[in-house]
């Protein structure tokens, strides 16, 4: 079974292209997504703050690396997969990661 999910949310950093040993360039983007709800007209999150990464492969999209930065609002759809991994100081932590993401649209901090 696959969990395929679309999210909306906040880069936490800017884009960020590498290369792999090929050459073929890698965006990764790194976005939070936070549940928020209107309380007597005040806006508030619901909930903690779900921390997510997407990697797009290929040409195609390191045009994002230039245009989107840290605040600005990506959808990105994918499918949705916990990794494990050990910290420096011996503790165990987990990210979530769209695997094989499609960028569905976006919305630049200044353009909101």
């Amino acid at each position: 079974m696959t969990a395929t999910v679309t999210v909306t949310g906040s880069l936490a950093a800017d884009p960020e292209v590498r290369y792999l040993p090929s050459g073929k360039p890698v965006t990764n983007l790194r976005f939070g997504a936070t549940r928020r709800r209107n309380n007597n007209g005040t806006w508030e999150d619901d909930g903690s703050p779900l921390f997510m990464s997407a990697s797009l492969f290929g040409d195609k999209d390191t045009w994002v690396a230039d245009i989107l930065g840290k605040g600005d609002t990506v959808t990105v759809t994918g499918d949705l997969v916990r990794r494990a991994y050990r910290r420096q100081d011996g503790t165990e932590g987990d990210v979530l990661e769209v695997r094989f993401p499609r960028l569905l649209g976006y919305i630049r901090k200044g353009d909101k």
